[in-house]
């Protein structure tokens, strides 16, 4: 009888650890679904500000947007602006509609008529929707142009 206890016992536990293994394995974690990410990019320039105005300034910006993270990682370099930037962002709308504000970029000091600013945000699942739309623009504005010296819609293209 003492054998047989032994036996099962050892298949008792053989038959748990069999279970614990298979409801590990079996789990459905945030971190196994694939990353999807996008590569977003967009000109500015004045002729997409609404209304236009009359700089020779340009814009580029180029980043990422990772959609399990929900964020998006940018770099826009400007060049001949009229003024130092005073501000910029992100805003929804399409391409010649004024938009609503997203976020604002902290630019800090030190800026020129060109330079560049680097920096990330999380959106929402609306604003997602909007940026994969093609409903997301940024604009730089400077003190010659309160309300927006260069604008550029932004595309997003599946990795």
């Amino acid at each position: 009888m003492k054998n047989t206890f032994h036996f099962s016992m050892r298949a008792l536990l053989a038959l748990l650890l069999l279970v614990a293994v298979n409801s590990l394995s079996s789990c459905s974690k945030k971190n196994d679904q694939p990353m999807v990410t996008f590569s977003i990019k967009g000109n500015a320039d004045a002729s997409q500000v609404v209304p236009a105005n009359n700089s020779t300034g340009s814009a580029v910006f180029t980043g990422t947007y990772d959609q399990q993270s929900k964020a998006l990682t940018y770099t826009s370099t400007w060049v001949n602006l009229a003024d130092v930037p005073s501000g910029a962002g992100f805003y929804t709308g399409g391409s010649g509609q004024e938009g609503s504000p997203v976020n604002s970029w902290a630019l800090g000091a030190g800026l020129a008529v060109s330079g560049s600013f680097s920096g990330s945000v999380i959106l929402s699942a609306d604003q997602e929707a909007q940026l994969l739309a093609g409903n997301l623009y940024y604009t730089i504005a400077t003190a010659a142009n309160a309300s927006g010296e260069v604008r550029g819609q932004l595309t997003a293209t599946k990795n």
